[in-house]
């Protein structure tokens, strides 16, 4: 969306073009029921449901070193792309908070937030009030993003105002380390559902949850306990790549029926 006309007039341009080329698809995919239904009714084509899922064999378990040494700071880590249709406020301001009124250390990293000078001005412009506990690291390569989430405790993701239907490839990837996932705010939708479901991690959306939550992590990390419990490996599986593909070898064998 934009107010520029030059933009519309772009966006108009390449919504003909998106018509033009994929509507003489047989069948499309896309990643939530919510967007096959939208773009099927932009294109109109018939489209199924594929999820990106997470990888059971991927090497970024840390199942049997989920319990940290005994200390007073919790490490969270925020994945990916930073956009302006994210609320970041809730728990920055829950970490100030607990930071100011007590003796409680608490760290969070943006991996992969910026690519270049330009975006990491405006990161810090962004957190300028959270300096103290903020921390930017750009894109990294895979093997080192394996590095950042095994010392991490708490994994964070959050809703994309005003968009439907988003279930981020890095939720997948945070369920595959067997770090706890943090929702906050919530989307009321496919994330809230995915952690409900997989029992997977904890959903905030107060400063007050935010803070009681940060608290209960911090004093289960002191008395050396795991920071989430068993997770439903059960419901999972619908979630695996595993699965997926036997959907979409489904998919395959109906257009030959």
């Amino acid at each position: 969306r934009s107010n520029s006309f030059l933009r519309n007039q772009l966006l108009t341009f390449e919504q003909k073009s998106e018509k033009k080329w994929v509507s003489n698809s047989t069948l499309f995919l896309s990643v939530s029921d919510f967007w096959v239904k939208n773009i099927g009714a932009f294109i109109g084509v018939p489209g199924k449901k594929i999820l990106n899922g997470f990888d059971q064999e991927n090497e970024t378990k840390t199942l049997g070193k989920n319990i940290p040494k005994s200390n007073n700071k919790i490490k969270i880590l925020y994945m990916g792309s930073v956009y302006t249709y994210q609320d970041f406020s809730v728990l920055l301001q829950s970490i100030k908070q607990l930071v100011n009124s007590s003796a409680l250390e608490i760290e969070i990293t943006f991996l992969g937030s910026y690519a270049n000078k330009r975006e990491l001005n405006y990161l810090n412009s962004l957190f300028k009030e959270y300096r103290g506990f903020v921390r930017l690291e750009p894109k990294v390569r895979k093997d080192q993003v394996v590095d950042f989430i095994n010392n991490s405790d708490l994994l964070f993701v959050t809703e994309y105002k005003g968009l439907n239907g988003c279930l981020p490839v890095k939720i997948f990837d945070y369920y595959n380390s067997d770090k706890p996932i943090l929702l906050c705010p919530s989307d009321n939708d496919l994330m809230e559902n995915f952690i409900k479901e997989t029992n997977s991690g904890y959903i905030a959306n107060t400063k007050d949850e935010c803070v009681a939550i940060l608290e209960k992590l911090i004093q289960l990390k002191k008395e050396a306990k795991p920071l989430i419990g068993p997770r439903n490996n059960q419901n999972a599986l619908f979630y695996s790549r595993k699965y997926q593909t036997k959907v979409l070898a489904g998919y395959l064998d109906s257009l030959f029926e």
